[in-house]
């Protein structure tokens, strides 16, 4: 699967050195089945009890993750989630995907089992007290044609999963309803491993991102139906050059962000002394070019774009690490042009998020340096958390992810797609965090 993004969960082949590894394995994985068939029938017990005192007169509360609130019907040829089994235990985090203070879709994947692992969509709305598990029916073990290949959600309520095997077709499942229901088979996409992203309730594109040794050429899909169907519109590949109108060069490797159903761009990510490197798209992106690009004042070993822009209006924020430092690059006129924005201080490389054009927040180790207007002043704030985890390590990918809602409100998700990731939640700017359990992904 993606989720910021979001880019698609992975999976790790099992190798078979030892028999004993695998044993071990299968195990643990039974002492996480049994805890929570114990778990739940204790629930069971429980709320028997509660009806029998209440001489059956008063319905029970339904327990944390119950999925009972909402209309009981299902979509027209949709399917209820009321069916959903609960996670499995072992997942890791696969996407946190935040609305707002209180509302947060989470993604869990299991990256150890090739098949037979757990997988499943998960939803708090006050703030990870509580959760929900709103994984369609049929879909909560991975494996086969089940597995979950990518997840996006739009908004509190509006979310998109497809679903498949490692080839052949994708299909297509959306809610509108929180997860509550699901409709069944909204569409199929031929190709495989690529990343959603929607809009609007009927604009979309799914993008393939092909790696090539620091190369990548890139394959995009569009619909305007909400999912139904879906066309190709745009190829690049090993022969298109940064001078092929309407392409988008072979080299570097790149993320895409739509921030309309018309305009998006093409973020460059390239090893040793390219520079910075925007492509955009006026036309939905069947055809591309460069955008103005003032340079960076320093050079790195490689380096480039960290996280997708964030617009309001004409003006535009988008973050820029390497190996050495960060900066943040704006925009005034849409994306037409961009110029950069340094941090004080001595240069570092921060893990930079954009909570809006002008309010940004940089951490490292236990300093989050933060700004709300656009970088003209600055202010520090001492976390409670080392925060190493957030930092660029030449040839690995960042560990953690931070994501602010809020000046005051943000999330951080610790080893990403790792076996022992986790969720934590700050509620005044960062300098507390506590961790926040996330069901199927508990340390059985």
């Amino acid at each position: 699967m993606t989720m910021t993004p979001v880019r698609g969960t992975n999976s790790q082949t099992l190798t078979d050195p030892s028999e004993l590894l695998i044993k071990e394995a299968r195990q643990k994985m039974r002492r996480r089945r049994l805890r929570f068939v114990v778990a739940v029938l204790i629930v069971l017990v429980a709320v028997v009890a509660i009806w029998q005192g209440s001489g059956g007169t008063t319905r029970p509360a339904s327990p944390p993750r119950a999925n009972t609130s909402g209309p009981q019907r299902p979509l027209p040829g949709g399917s209820s989630n009321l069916a959903a089994l609960g996670v499995l235990g072992g997942q890791s985090l696969a996407q946190v995907v935040p609305f707002g203070l209180n509302t947060v879709w989470v993604s869990t994947s299991n990256n150890v089992k090739p098949t037979g692992g757990g997988q499943g969509i998960e939803l708090t709305t006050n703030a990870g007290k509580t959760w929900t598990n709103v994984t369609p029916p049929g879909l909560g073990v991975g494996g086969g044609n089940h597995s979950i290949t990518g997840f996006f959600a739009l908004s509190p309520t509006r979310a998109w999963l497809l679903y498949g095997g490692i080839k052949g077709p994708q299909t297509i499942e959306t809610t509108s309803d929180a997860g509550r229901h699901w409709s069944s088979k909204v569409g199929v996409l031929s190709p495989t491993g690529c990343t959603p992203q929607f809009v609007t309730l009927q604009d979309g594109t799914c993008s393939q991102l092909w790696g090539a040794g620091g190369s990548m050429p890139i394959g995009i899909y569009r619909t305007s139906d909400g999912g139904a169907s879906w066309r190709k519109i745009f190829q690049s590949g090993l022969g298109t050059t940064s001078t092929t109108r309407g392409s988008i060069p072979f080299g570097c490797d790149k993320s895409i962000d739509f921030t309309s159903a018309t305009k998006g761009f093409v973020l460059f990510w390239c090893n040793g002394g390219t520079g910075a490197i925007i492509y955009g798209t006026a036309d939905g992106g069947v055809t591309w070019a460069a955008r103005n690009v003032v340079q960076p004042r320093l050079t790195m070993d490689g380096g480039g774009f960290t996280g997708p822009p964030v617009f309001s209006g004409a003006r535009g924020a988008v973050p820029y690490g390497g190996g050495s430092y960060s900066a943040v690059f704006v925009t005034t006129d849409g994306g037409q042009s961009f110029h950069p924005v340094y941090p004080p201080g001595t240069p570092r490389q921060w893990a930079v998020d954009i909570i809006s054009p002008s309010q940004w927040r940089l951490t490292f180790d236990k300093e989050i340096l933060a700004t709300n207007n656009g970088g003209t002043s600055w202010f520090s704030v001492t976390s409670d958390t080392t925060l190493t985890n957030t930092r660029y390590v030449k040839g690995e990918s960042p560990g953690g992810l931070v994501h602010f809602v809020s000046a005051h409100d943000g999330w951080l998700t610790e080893n990403q797609y790792n076996p022992n990731s986790s969720l934590l939640r700050t509620n005044n700017g960062g300098r507390t965090w506590r961790t926040v359990s996330v069901p199927g992904t508990e340390k059985l």
